[in-house]
């Protein structure tokens, strides 16, 4: 790891969306080639340098989960391979097995007793094709094991002391590992590393960690919304949204209920799938939107307003939908006008959501403002509420529909209105 720490205050977490950061910094070859960036956890983003004063174990899982699962691989370092930091706890529980072997190098940190049980999970990883490195190295014959399945093996120079470092880079020799230089601040030193036969190079002198930030939904508003989806897509099947509902036991309990307030004859739900077929896809759409709803931040009127509005333009592009007579454009035409404004709502930019929702390419293409078989409706929802008349005539051709929409405005308003006391 080779950035320092000092113990830095977080802030306080933000109301509206999860915030993500993770620092990266580059390593180089001899002929300065870019071969690599190390991934460190960043409490907050002015912190490049910081970690928050973490344990090693929390700053790994951190970066492990919000970097490569919530960023990606490919957003946070390209083509060449991520270096992530790996604790005792990651390394003998199997968590790592969960990375692809080529795009990551496992830095085996130094603070990590090599005991039997270590070195049997280092040596089943490197078995499976995974390259291990040995972080800030200074061990002794108790890491000969690991030294023969380690690829590369890194050496803190700051400070550069060449006396020192010359009996250990020779140790390397009998080993099939290359050899890294870390915390590199100027040039006299990066040559010095260069004349004792380093192979990459890695420090200020290069650059310092660069925070790569992003921001998520709030995972319970991510599940609703991607069970919304599934729910209005007729091409997905009932296995399919029971097989999400399997994953959320809050959710599931709460289908079970309101199916058994709602269906009546029944004496009892024998399955989930049972309780989606009872309930039907546009009343489980419906009371989805409901749970969607609840969960977006309204600590303020401004805040709740933009939930009545968002469920009222979606209502209102579900009902012009029906009233052309496409059903099946109804459930995603109500998603859309949900979701129109949601990246103003939550500080999230609109194909960052489309992205993490894995939402249809027709519903997806109507929020980006693309061409598409929703987005005419959305265009006259916005319209409409925004009172844009002189723009009416415009966005209404396409769809047809004009006299009809003060009524179905009002209708979708008074149902918004209704949902929300009920919650």
């Amino acid at each position: 790891m080779s950035a320092p720490t000092h113990p830095t205050q977080a802030p306080a977490g933000e109301a509206n969306a999860s915030s993500r950061f993770v620092a990266r910094q580059p390593i180089f070859d001899s002929r300065r080639t870019l071969v690599g960036y190390e991934l460190l956890y960043r409490s907050h983003q002015a912190a490049s340098t910081s970690a928050g004063g973490f344990s090693s174990s929390q700053m790994s899982s951190s970066t492990l989960v919000h970097g490569l699962l919530d960023i990606g691989l490919d957003s946070l370092v390209g083509k060449v391979p991520a270096w992530v930091n790996c604790p005792r706890e990651m390394i003998v529980s199997g968590a790592l097995e969960v990375l692809p072997p080529k795009r990551v190098v496992l830095e085996i940190l130094e603070t990590v007793e090599p005991d039997a049980e270590v070195i049997a999970a280092v040596q089943a990883l490197a078995a499976k094709g995974y390259t291990i490195a040995l972080d800030d190295f200074v061990g002794g014959d108790d890491w000969d094991p690991l030294l023969k399945v380690a690829k590369i093996v890194k050496f803190d120079v700051l400070p550069f002391d060449p006396v020192a470092l010359r009996p250990q880079l020779q140790r390397m020799r009998k080993y099939n590992v290359k050899i890294l230089a870390e915390r590199i601040e100027d040039q006299d030193v990066f040559n010095e590393c260069l004349k004792l036969g380093f192979d990459f190079f890695q420090g200020y002198y290069f650059r310092k960690p660069e925070v790569v930030h992003r921001k998520t939904l709030p995972i319970a508003m991510a599940r609703i919304a991607k069970l919304m989806t599934l729910v209005g897509n007729p091409r997905v099947g009932d296995h399919e949204i029971e097989a999400q509902l399997r994953g959320d036991p809050g959710l599931s309990v709460k289908l079970l209920r309101i199916v058994n307030n709602a269906a009546s004859g029944y004496n009892s739900v024998s399955s989930l799938r049972h309780a989606i077929q009872l309930a039907g896809r546009s009343t489980l759409h419906h009371w989805l939107a409901m749970l969607f709803v609840s969960t977006v931040p309204t600590s303020s009127d401004v805040e709740r307003e933009g939930v009545l509005v968002a469920l009222e333009r979606g209502r209102f592009c579900e009902l012009m939908a029906l009233g052309k007579g496409r059903k099946e454009q109804a459930d995603p035409l109500f998603l859309v006008g949900l979701l129109a404004q949601i990246d103003e709502q939550l500080g999230v930019p609109m194909d960052e959501i489309v992205k993490q929702l894995g939402v249809t390419p027709d519903v997806g293409a109507a929020l980006m403002g693309e061409p598409g078989p929703h987005t005419p409706f959305l265009a006259v929802a916005q319209a409409y509420a925004g009172g844009e008349w002189e723009t009416m005539a415009d966005v209404t051709s396409p769809i047809g529909m004009h006299d009809e929409l003060p009524e179905l405005y009002g209708e979708a308003g008074g149902w918004a209105r209704n949902l929300l006391t009920a919650g």
